[in-house]
């Protein structure tokens, strides 16, 4: 289990995030046992209603952080490639 610090739940953005993950799993597996039940899986379907749940949500609630999102994109990519990082073994 994770646990948060108070400080990063005080913040709306991050409290969204971090209930919004916990409450679009829990919906999937409601929504998996109830509406649309997959042979799969079922915390994989889970995670996927997570996804598919999420997203929506977060870009009507936060789409003003969409534009810089854009901007900074080239300059995490280009991180992401110099500095690759280390698996554990």
């Amino acid at each position: 289990m994770l646990y948060y610090p108070l400080v990063v739940l005080r913040v709306p953005f991050f409290a969204d995030i971090v209930i919004g993950q916990i409450f679009f799993h829990e919906l999937g597996h409601h929504i998996h046992n109830t509406q649309a039940p997959e042979f799969r899986e079922r915390e994989d379907v889970a995670e996927n209603w997570k996804k598919r749940l999420g997203k929506p949500y977060y870009r009507r609630a936060y789409w003003y952080w969409l534009p810089i999102a854009y901007l900074l994109y080239p300059f995490f990519w280009l991180i992401k490639k110099l500095w690759p990082s280390y698996e554990q073994d």
